[in-house]
């Protein structure tokens, strides 16, 4: 090979390379900035729920122990890695929630590929989810986002019994959850499907297939261990004064919740909204948002179990945004609408208190809990 040639090859490998590295240094970038705006949380009476856990699969004595036990796999992940004490049980769920944030930003890597996985991956850190994990450490959440991701990861191969699979875990960790999702799940890749980023992929029905085996699992085990059946969540929709103080507090904290819900992330969802092809693809999305919306209306944490239940949702959106965005290639629009995704902090409401609020000193609260 001639001396020029050679140096132009690597040249261009030296640029690949740089270019490789400095798009993952945004994503670097994208998730300091998610953990710097929102802050993160502790979960009140840590040390109840570290007890709680490494009792597990104790007979309940109060409702909010009786939901705690409902979602297991945190509570078997502590007792096996004996994670006993406040600060090692937080470790395991803070880098747990680490793993899950991560997880994300791979799969929506990976499913947009070329010059738009880096915009992906910075796009689902920023949404409330990142937001929503760091809120709780110490819930059971993060637990539950993992298992999401290995149901993106399943879908992602195509594997039927691999997707029945993940889905049998997602119901044992949070069968509510994971029915609602899957369900929103389905319809947003109904309405999807007609994209190049998802035009291949099978149909999610394949995850929401699983999810009942899963409770049945959940219920099996509490049965044979002698504590009695998991009764579940939805037990509290019968209370008419409960679900009136929820849906007048929704009502009330209107404008903030709507946007709580995807926070800057809205202009992709709206923009993924005007891009679809037909009215039918149109409706699906908008019933894939609605369902998990009629959910947040009648709970207090706020936009957590919207979050939750949208992840698919999200990392399918990030996907497709990014990828539409590669083959227009309007940069200072692409630029715009990332710009503010970067700038719309998510909001979290506890009833309606501000619970996100003053990031600073909800760190420095985190390191002094993790560092004793």
């Amino acid at each position: 090979m001639p001396l020029e040639s050679g140096n132009r090859v690597l040249t261009s490998s030296g640029t690949l390379v740089l270019k490789r590295w400095a798009g993952l240094a945004t994503i670097a970038l994208a998730a300091c900035w998610a953990f710097l705006r929102s802050g993160t949380g502790v979960m009140p009476d840590l040390q109840t729920f570290t007890a709680w856990a490494l009792s597990w699969p104790a007979t309940a004595t109060e409702p909010l122990q009786e939901v705690y036990f409902s979602s297991p796999l945190g509570h078997v992940t502590a007792q096996v890695l004996q994670a006993t004490t406040e600060s090692r049980f937080l470790w395991l769920h803070t880098l747990t929630a680490i793993a899950a944030i991560a997880g994300l930003a791979c799969w929506s890597y990976l499913s947009a590929g070329g010059d738009g996985r880096n915009q992906a991956a910075r796009l689902v850190i920023l949404t409330p989810i990142t937001a929503i994990l760091l809120a709780w450490l110490g819930y059971y959440d993060a637990f539950t986002v993992v298992c999401w991701v290995l149901a993106l990861f399943a879908w992602r191969t195509g594997w039927r019994p691999l997707m029945i699979a993940a889905g049998v875990l997602l119901g044992f960790q949070h069968f509510e959850q994971a029915a609602l999702g899957a369900l929103a799940w389905l319809l947003a890749w109904a309405a999807l499907r007609t994209t190049d980023a998802f035009s291949s992929h099978r149909s999610p029905a394949w995850v929401l297939l699983g999810v009942p085996l899963g409770k049945l699992a959940l219920i099996a085990v509490l049965t044979m261990s002698g504590t009695g059946s998991d009764q579940g969540r939805l037990g509290w929709l019968t209370d008419t004064a409960m679900l009136r103080t929820t849906v007048s507090t929704a009502v009330n904290n209107g404008p903030l919740l709507l946007w709580s819900m995807f926070a800057g992330f809205w202009v992709i969802v709206i923009y993924a909204f005007l891009g679809l092809p037909g009215r039918r693809e149109r409706w699906c999305l908008i019933a894939a948002v609605g369902l998990p919306l009629f959910m947040t209306l009648v709970t207090f944490d706020r936009p957590r179990v919207f979050a939750l239940t949208t992840i698919p949702i999200v990392a399918m959106l990030s996907v497709v945004f990014a990828q539409e965005m590669r083959k227009q290639g309007d940069g200072r629009l692409r630029l715009t609408l990332e710009a503010i995704v970067w700038l719309g902090t998510p909001l979290i409401f506890w009833g309606q208190t501000l619970f996100n609020f003053g990031a600073l000193d909800r760190i420095i609260v985190l390191y002094g809990a993790l560092i004793p």
